[in-house]
């Protein structure tokens, strides 16, 4: 029997009971909509907090600090030698630098004395920390306006960090992304918000002698550039020789270059390289932090979530699939002279098995077809309905940012519900096709 000849019994055995395969049907809609709603609703939970995650913190930048990291130290140190502080200074910097995917690296120094910013009548208690400049190409900050290039009486702003002024932050053109492919990194943008860039902020810097006589002394920085990432808006960086040189005048001596730094950015080229990186700093004694740990700690509770919902889908699915047999045995008591008769004919037994695997397929697939499609339209209809409505709100609050998808259908989800729907129609309908293709001819056309 040609594949033609199969497919066109299956299509008129299951145009003969509409009505039946119509309600079997609607088992294997149901699961299928409930797999793609409560997996999808997984899906978008998940993709919302990376979106929120990746809002704090850079997802390829770690936090390498001193302080919370040992290393093995003295003759012993392979069976239990002395242990002692790691340094993190110029040499393990460098050590870092030549790691695989590791793009930029720069120590980050904080300034030891009270520091006040005032900006026009503006003022900010926030406290500007001392950078790399040659690394601030290759970290690729974005920014608003300005340029990455950092000297000596300068000073990079976050876009909030003065935003109890009156000042408007955006240019008219909205964001500059300065470093980004194609752009010349470094260069000065075209429209620049005269609100920062370029104004002159003052730095008064505070200490108390032995007498607990206060001493100030104040300096001016001008504004190069202006931060645009959230993570970044509230953040002031000067140079690490500025920073130095507050730090001289705050301790009245210079910073030993055998001490180290308390703390250090490491740049990633890409995010799934974070962790082995991390693991290579760890490893040389130092403790490090990145917002990538947390998202794999979120990932591996979302994709329980996502288990869980999709198991309670399945269940739907689980007994769609005992209607599915239901149907197809039903199918060989009403169809058992017909079965011998095509028998009799010539028909074998793997025609058989085949006719009656293929209705119970396509009974699945066409409850996943449907199924895929009513749950991506309720999951849409959702996830619209929370966005739009339950988060009205907070929606007007920050009309300018969009609003993260609450129930997300990716394409790979569609075809794994349609695959699986097929598959549960082909499993179920497995028992009734083995026991029509074993009947015996003779015994069938008996049969009343």
């Amino acid at each position: 029997m040609s594949r033609r000849d199969v497919l066109r019994l299956v299509w008129a055995n299951l145009n003969r009971m509409r009505a039946r395969v119509t309600l079997t049907a609607i088992g294997v809609i149901i699961g299928t909509a409930a797999v793609i709603v409560l997996i999808s609703l997984g899906v978008g939970l998940q993709s919302s907090a990376e979106a929120q995650l990746g809002g704090v913190g850079d997802l390829t930048v770690i936090e390498v600090n001193s302080f919370g990291g040992m290393v093995m130290s003295g003759p012993g140190a392979s069976a239990g030698g002395r242990e002692q502080q790691a340094v993190l200074d110029e040499h393990a910097l460098a050590e870092i630098r030549v790691l695989p995917e590791v793009v930029a690296v720069t120590p980050r120094i904080w300034l030891e004395g009270g520091v006040e910013m005032k900006l026009g009548r503006t003022q900010s208690w926030g406290s500007p920390q001392g950078i790399d400049a040659d690394a601030l190409l290759d970290l690729d900050w974005p920014l608003e306006a300005g340029t990455l290039r950092l000297g000596r009486g300068q000073i990079l702003v976050g876009k909030s960090l003065f935003e109890d002024s009156d000042m408007v932050m955006m240019a008219g053109g909205g964001n500059l992304r300065v470093g980004g492919p194609g752009a010349d990194r470094g260069a000065p943008a075209a429209s620049l918000p005269p609100s920062l860039l370029g104004r002159t902020v003052t730095l008064r810097l505070t200490k108390y002698d032995e007498e607990g006589t206060e001493i100030a002394r104040s300096e001016r920085l001008r504004i190069v550039g202006v931060l645009a990432s959230d993570n970044e808006n509230r953040s002031a960086y000067v140079s690490l020789q500025q920073a130095d040189d507050f730090n001289r005048w705050f301790t009245g001596k210079r910073r030993n270059p055998r001490d180290g730094f308390q703390s250090a950015l490491v740049k990633v080229e890409d995010r799934e390289a974070v962790a082995d990186v991390q693991a290579a700093i760890d490893g040389m004694g130092f403790s490090s932090f990145s917002m990538q740990q947390i998202l794999q700690s979120m990932n591996q509770v979302f994709l329980i979530m996502q288990a869980v919902l999709g198991g309670v889908g399945a269940i739907a699915l689980l007994v769609a699939a005992f209607g599915i047999a239901n149907t197809m045995t039903m199918a060989i008591y009403e169809r058992t002279k017909e079965i011998g008769i095509m028998k009799a004919i010539g028909a074998n037994n793997n025609d058989v098995l085949q006719i009656f695997l293929t209705e119970a397929a396509a009974i699945g697939f066409a409850g996943g077809v449907f199924g895929v499609a009513i749950g991506w339209g309720l999951g849409f209809g959702i996830d619209l309905f929370v966005r739009y409505r339950l988060m009205a709100g907070q929606a007007a609050a920050t009309p300018d940012e969009p609003m993260a998808r609450i129930v997300v259908t990716p394409l790979w989800l569609m075809a794994f519900a349609l695959i699986f729907a097929t598959l549960i129609g082909l499993i179920s309908g497995t028992y009734p096709a083995l026991r029509a293709a074993s009947m015996k001819p003779l015994r069938a056309l008996r049969t009343d």
